[in-house]
């Protein structure tokens, strides 16, 4: 999928307002990040959110301080095999939950600096269709730890 910015084309400059953090009626719990068995390998984090607004919302990004890049992903069963990958969104429906967990929809953290360890903590922000951001911290975890 490819992303176009149209830019506008009048001489005068315009302030535009970014989105308030945590400007969303989201809530996270259960946050974790798993640190890859392997290093150099990806992470995976997993959570709980529920939506506690009036109207739908579309995780489409999410950023994790100390990872050069993350992705939403999804599992899936083909044939037999347990297969993932990368999701455009999330839907999180008015009222509802949705669970970011092993075997379902999860955030892959990629290429983690090394000053994320065991036992410590990291943030991450999910960002939703419109531009609304939701920041939270995660638990770093071990590898063999309870997922």
């Amino acid at each position: 999928m490819a992303s176009v910015v149209l830019t506008g084309c009048s001489g005068a400059a315009e302030e535009t307002a970014a989105p308030a953090a945590d400007d969303v009626a989201l809530e996270i719990s259960n946050a974790r990040l798993m640190l890859p068995a392997v290093s150099g390998n990806p992470g995976a984090v997993y959570f709980d959110v529920t939506n506690t607004g009036e109207r739908n919302y579309a995780i489409r990004r999410a950023d994790i301080v100390g990872a050069s890049k993350s992705e939403l992903h999804g599992s899936m069963e083909m044939n037999g095999q347990m297969m993932m990958d990368g999701v455009g969104q999330v839907l999180v429906e008015a009222g509802g939950e949705q669970s970011f967990e092993p075997g379902g929809f999860h955030v892959m953290a990629f290429d983690l600096d090394p000053s994320i360890a065991a036992g410590g903590s990291t943030e991450m922000t999910l960002t939703v269709v419109g531009g609304k951001q939701k920041t939270f911290p995660v638990e770093v975890r071990a590898a063999g730890d309870e997922r």
